[in-house]
C-alpha cells in the first residue's frame, strides 16, 4: 500500500487569505494530504522483506556455475542478437551497448543480467519470448541500473525470476501483443500474423522511493504506460526526449526531483496527458509552444523553477485545461490575449515572474474561474471595467503598476471573498 505521507495529486490547497504580505509559491505538491482515492497496483501488495543479505540477493554476475550454463558463443550471439534489435527500434544507442571503455553502462549490466542471471532465462535457449516482453523486462533493468536501485527503498522482487509486473510500483494490464519471438528456437515456424495475450506494465509509480542518477532513453518506449510517477527522488539531467514516444501517457509527474535543461518539444506528442506536473525542478529556457496541441490537459504544475520567455499565445488552444500554475519563474512579455478562451480555467497562478501590459479583459469573464493571480509583477493600465466572472472567490493584483479607479463591477462579484 502507498505510504501514509503520498502527496495529493489533486489541487494544492487554497492560500487565499493566509498568503504574507510578500508572494509565496503555491503549496508543492510534496506537502498535501493524502487523496481520497490513490492508484493501486493490480497485484495485491507485497509485505515488506528484510534487506537481502549479499549471499541472497542477485549479481549482475554469476558468482558461480548454472544450470545450462550457454557457451561464450552461443551467449555473444544472444547478446548480438537482441542488441541489434534494440539499436534498429531506436529503444538503445550502440555506445551503451557496446561502449568502448572498461566501465559498465545501465545498458550492459541489463542485458549481462537477462543472461547470466535472471532466473526465468527469457533470452535463454528454447524461451521463444516474445520481442515486446523481453523488451519491457530489459527496459525495467536499465531503469533500475540507472538510479541505483539497490539504494531504493523498496524493490520487492526486483531483479528476481518473478514477472516485472509484480515487482515493486509496476502496474499492468493484459494486451495482445505479436507472439513473434526475439530469437526463434523454430525455424521452420512462420510467426506472421500470430498475436498473444501479454501483461504489460500501464503504471510505473516508484516516487519517493530514493530514485538517483538520469532517466534513462529507453523508459520512453513503454509506450503503453498511463502513469508514469517518479517525483520525490533525486533524479537529475534532463527530460528524455523519448518521452514523447509515451503516447498512453496521462500522468507525468516528476515534481520533486532535481531536472534541468530544457522542456523537450517532444511533450507536445503526448495527446492523451491530462496532468504534467514538473514543479521542484530547475528547469530553465522558455515553453514549447508545441504544447497547444495537447487538447486534453487539465493541469499544468511548473511553478517555481528557472522558465523564461514568452507564454505562447498556443496556450489558448487547451480548452479542457482548468489549472495553470506558472509562478514564482522567470516569464516576460505580455499576457497572451489567447488566454481569454479557455473557458474550462478555474485557477491562474502567474504571481512573481516579469510579465507586463495590460490586463486581458476576457480573462475577467471567465465562467469557471475561482483563483487568479497575477501580482508581483509589471502590468500595467487599468483594472478591466467589466468583471463578470461568476466563481471568482480570490483576485490578487498586488504589486504591479495599475493605475486608475477599481471599477465598480468587481462589487458585483457575488462569490469573491479576498481582494488584494
Amino acid at each position: 500500500p502507498p505510504p501514509s505521507n503520498q502527496p495529493n495529486r489533486n489541487e494544492p490547497n487554497n492560500v487565499s487569505g493566509s498568503r504574507d504580505s510578500a508572494p509565496v509559491a503555491a503549496p508543492s505538491p510534496m506537502t498535501q494530504d493524502p487523496p481520497s482515492t490513490t492508484l493501486q497496483p493490480t497485484d495485491p501488495p507485497i509485505q515488506l522483506q528484510p534487506t537481502f543479505s549479499p549471499g541472497e540477493f542477485p549479481t549482475i554476475f554469476p558468482t558461480g556455475p548454472t544450470t545450462q550454463s550457454p557457451t561464450y558463443s552461443d551467449r555473444d550471439q544472444r547478446y548480438d542478437t537482441f542488441a541489434q534489435l534494440l539499436i534498429q527500434a531506436g529503444v538503445s544507442l550502440r555506445d551503451h551497448l557496446y561502449p568502448l571503455d572498461t566501465l559498465l553502462t545501465p545498458q550492459v549490466q541489463a542485458m549481462s543480467w537477462l543472461l547470466d542471471d535472471d532466473p526465468a532465462q527469457l533470452l535463454g535457449p528454447g524461451a521463444n519470448t516474445p520481442e515486446s516482453r523481453l523488451t519491457q523486462r530489459y527496459i525495467l533493468l536499465v531503469l533500475f541500473f540507472e538510479t541505483s536501485g539497490i539504494q531504493w527503498i523498496r524493490r520487492d522482487n526486483w531483479l528476481t525470476q518473478q514477472h516485472e509486473c509484480t515487482w515493486f510500483g509496476l502496474s499492468c494490464v493484459q494486451l495482445s501483443v505479436p507472439v513473434t519471438p526475439v530469437i526463434p528456437e523454430d525455424t521452420t515456424t512462420t510467426f506472421d500474423d500470430l498475436f498473444v495475450d501479454e501483461t504489460l506494465v500501464v503504471q510505473i509509480q516508484l516516487h519517493g522511493n530514493n530514485l538517483n542518477g538520469r532517466l534513462s532513453r529507453e523508459i520512453g518506449f513503454l509506450r503503453d504506460t498511463t502513469v508514469l510517477a517518479l517525483y520525490g527522488n533525486t533524479l537529475i539531467g534532463t527530460i528524455p526526449t523519448t518521452l514523447g514516444n509515451m503516447i498512453s501517457l496521462s500522468k507525468l509527474w516528476l515534481d520533486e526531483n532535481e531536472f534541468s535543461g530544457q522542456l523537450p518539444t517532444q511533450l507536445g506528442a503526448l495527446r492523451n496527458v491530462d496532468d504534467i506536473t514538473i514543479t521542484g525542478n530547475q528547469f530553465s529556457g522558455t515553453l514549447f509552444t508545441e504544447i497547444g496541441q495537447l487538447d486534453r490537459l487539465k493541469r499544468i504544475w511548473a511553478d517555481g523553477m528557472l522558465i523564461t520567455g514568452t507564454i505562447p499565445t498556443e496556450i489558448g488552444h487547451l480548452q479542457s485545461l482548468s489549472n495553470l500554475y506558472l509562478d514564482v519563474n522567470e516569464l516576460s512579455g505580455t499576457l497572451p490575449t489567447e488566454i481569454g478562451r479557455l473557458t474550462s480555467l478555474q485557477d491562474i497562478r502567474l504571481f512573481r515572474n516579469r510579465l507586463v501590459g495590460t490586463l486581458p479583459s476576457h480573462l475577467f469573464t471567465l465562467p469557471n474561474l475561482r483563483i487568479m493571480y497575477l501580482d508581483s509583477n509589471s502590468f500595467s493600465g487599468t483594472i478591466p471595467k467589466q468583471l463578470n466572472a461568476p466563481s471568482l472567490h480570490d483576485l490578487q493584483l498586488f504589486s504591479n503598476r495599475l493605475t486608475g479607479e477599481i471599477p465598480v463591477s468587481i462589487g458585483q462579484l457575488p462569490d469573491l471573498t479576498v481582494l488584494r
